[in-house]
Formats: structure tokens, C-alpha cells, sequence
């Protein structure tokens, strides 16, 4: 009877063999499948944690954008409103005038001493042309003085008298000047210091 082939008999160190690399084939594939769904998950978790964190701020932030853009509108609101009470504040100074550089005496009466300026400068000013006049009070005490006309071309005349007095030498540093609110004077006072520094 003919020998038949027999198929060929692998040994136990051969089976053994290929049973190790079917376990760390297994092993492997196993580990990869827990390495992404561990990956997955970290993925979801951390994104989960971000959007916990973040879509406060998010809506936060759109709160403050929509706060600050109505705070822009009041300040541009306030800036309009501050004009026009300066421009009023101001019209409402239109006839009244500053002197700064008289002494301080007790009892004394501004309306004449203006008076006597106005006539060292030669302008026509009488004591009824003033309706009203005083020192203004400081921290230091009683600085300069104020005065109303009781028309505001008196006013006018006796600024345009101011040319002159540099040429009195008994009104040598004697102030006249506008009447002005706390922000033109501001504006003066810079305006004036820059001219200076430029001569």
C-alpha cells in the first residue's frame, strides 16, 4: 500500500511559538482598542470641561462688550450734556469780568475801585453801570474780585481798554480778563503757558 502525505507535524516548542504570538498579537490589538476608547473619552471629558469653563466667560464677555458700548453712548451723552452747560455757564458770564492784583482792604468797596481803574484807562465806566461786584472767596482768603455790567458794551469798552495798562504804572500787575467757566480757564491758562514757553 502507497504512502500517503502526511501533513507535516509541527513540534510543541513550534506550537508553543505561535501561541505566544497570538496571545501578544491579541494583546496588542487589545490594548489599542482601550488606548482609543481611553483617548476618546479623555477627549470628551476634557472637552466637556472646557465648554464648562468657557461658555461662561464667553457669555460674560458678550455681557461686558454690550455694557461697554451703552457706557460709550453715556459718556458721548455726557460729553454733549457738559457743552452745552459750559455754553450756558458761560452766556450766563457774558456781562461780567475778573480783576486779579488788588490788595485786599477791610471794608473796601470793589465797585469804586473799579471805577478808579476804569478811569486810569480812560473808559467810560460809572457805579451804576456795575449791577453787582465782589471779592470771590478762596482757601487763602479773598483773591480776586467780579463784577456784572449792566450792559454788556460797558463790559466790551472796558476790556478794549486793557491795551493801555501796561502804559499805567500804578496798575502794573493788575489782571482784567473774562469772566470764564472752570474749563475755559483751564484752556486759557494752557494756551497762555504754551505761548510762553514758545518766546
Amino acid at each position: 500500500m502507497a504512502n500517503q502525505s502526511q501533513p507535516p507535524v509541527s513540534s510543541p516548542s513550534t506550537q508553543s511559538n505561535q501561541s505566544d504570538y497570538d496571545v501578544k498579537r491579541l494583546v496588542q490589538a487589545v490594548r489599542a482598542i482601550m488606548f482609543d476608547d481611553l483617548c476618546n473619552e479623555f477627549k470628551s471629558d476634557l472637552q466637556m470641561y472646557c465648554n464648562n469653563l468657557t461658555v461662561p466667560l464667553v457669555t460674560e464677555i458678550e455681557k461686558l462688550k454690550k455694557e461697554n458700548i451703552e457706557l460709550k453712548k453715556s459718556i458721548k451723552e455726557v460729553s454733549k450734556l457738559s457743552l452745552k452747560v459750559d455754553d450756558l455757564e458761560q452766556h450766563s458770564r457774558k456781562s461780567c469780568i475778573r480783576i486779579s492784583g488788588i490788595p485786599y482792604t477791610q471794608g473796601e468797596d470793589t465797585t469804586n475801585i473799579l471805577c478808579d481803574i476804569a478811569s486810569k484807562l480812560e473808559a467810560d465806566l460809572q457805579s451804576n453801570d456795575i449791577s453787582v461786584s465782589h471779592r470771590l472767596p478762596t482757601k487763602k482768603g479773598h483773591k480776586q474780585m467780579i463784577a456784572r455790567y449792566t450792559h454788556t458794551n460797558k463790559r466790551a469798552e472796558f476790556l478794549k481798554a486793557m491795551k493801555n495798562i501796561r502804559n499805567i504804572p500804578e496798575l502794573h500787575g493788575v489782571g482784567i480778563s473774562q469772566d470764564l467757566t472752570k474749563a475755559r480757564s483751564r484752556f486759557a491758562f494752557l494756551a497762555r503757558e504754551a505761548c510762553s514757553e514758545r518766546e
